[in-house]
């Protein structure tokens, strides 16, 4: 199965199926598993605040999605999910920070090396620590009507990147903001919201089409679309 196939079902079954705790004293169901590990940054500190996620790589998601762990102030995660059989990918995400979710194409580096797990029902997994790379350079902004400046519900942002070929597209809140963690690799950013035009990012000095955010920057836009 492909990783965008996995992401998809992943998406679908979060929409869909039952959620479960994340405490070390909470029962765990006899076919999943536990892990518990730490989340270290580029400096090797600890990360609080972090969302543990898991991707299965030889098999395909069935069943409840567990609730995605946050580590603590110790940069510390106790993550009880089932065990999927053969290996499963663990990656940690603070987009506020420059992390993103690394599972996607789009945001991840070459090499870039995401432990991998072999989890078995019933067992137990300890001191498996995730090391992120350096940071990525975050974009946020608001979407808002261009004649009335009200913040704009329901929109859609799309980010497509060339190289490696990938795109990601997620729903907004209520309030039309976003905050994204990007690589620094071209990215091309589209929005779109019922009753209104769609909208593409041109850069106000060069006029391209692409954004490009160095790593650690922090850019902020505003997004004013035109009323059909």
């Amino acid at each position: 199965m492909s990783k965008y196939l996995h992401l998809l079902v992943c998406t679908i079954l979060l929409m869909k199926a039952p959620m479960f705790a994340q405490s070390p004293s909470d029962e765990v169901p006899k076919d999943w598993a536990t892990v518990t590990g730490h989340v270290l940054d580029s400096d090797g500190r600890p990360l609080a605040g972090a969302k543990i996620s898991a991707l299965p790589i030889d098999s395909a998601i069935s069943g409840a999605i567990p609730r995605q762990p946050v580590t603590d102030q110790n940069g510390r995660f106790h993550y009880v999910l089932p065990a999927y059989p053969g290996r499963t990918r663990l990656c940690a995400i603070k987009e506020s920070a420059g992390y993103p979710d690394t599972q996607g194409l789009l945001f991840t580096y070459p090499g870039e090396n995401m432990p991998e797990v072999s989890l078995v029902p019933g067992g137990h997994l300890e001191n498996v620590d995730i090391h992120l790379g350096p940071p990525d350079g975050v974009l946020e902004g608001s979407i808002v009507d261009g004649v009335t400046g009200a913040q704009v519900p329901k929109a859609r942002i799309t980010l497509h990147r060339s190289e490696p070929e990938s795109m990601y597209s997620t729903s907004l809140g209520p309030d039309g903001s976003f905050l994204l963690a990007l690589p620094q690799s071209p990215i091309e950013v589209s929005v779109i919201a019922p009753g209104y035009l769609p909208w593409k990012y041109k850069d106000p000095l060069t006029g391209l089409d692409k954004v490009l955010i160095h790593s650690t920057d922090r850019r902020s836009i505003v997004v004013a679309l035109t009323p059909k």
